[in-house]
């Protein structure tokens, strides 16, 4: 694993402790801002970086490469645990923050498709 990998699994694992925990401590927009931040940040980064390397080749970046059977993830509305029952599979290599990270970027796909 690189050093920069183990960085990253480490930093989403701390920030989500500190996420927890100001939740715990504080309710309101303080809170969700600490979580809301530099965390999602530095997931959606990891995710879509083993995203692209794994995944984009029959997905696209951004999930909305068409396929020869069923819609574009983009397109599709999937369980969190559907998704990632997939994600453990293509990326069984990586560390459970890895794979959640690629999990979050590939359910933002359905986010943005919202808007």
């Amino acid at each position: 694993m690189k050093w920069s990998q183990v960085f990253y699994s480490r930093l989403v694992l701390t920030a989500l402790a500190l996420g927890a925990a100001a939740g715990c401590a504080q309710r309101g927009a303080a809170a969700k801002s600490l979580v809301a931040g530099p965390v999602q940040t530095a997931n959606a980064n990891l995710g879509k970086e083993l995203f692209v390397a794994r995944c984009a080749s029959c997905h696209n970046e951004s999930g909305d490469k068409p396929l020869r059977v069923g819609l574009p993830l983009a397109q599709r509305k999937l369980l969190r645990e559907v998704v990632a029952k997939a994600v453990q599979g293509r990326v069984k290599d990586k560390s459970p923050a890895e794979r959640d990270a690629v999990v979050g970027y590939i359910l933002s796909f359905q986010a943005s498709a919202k808007r």
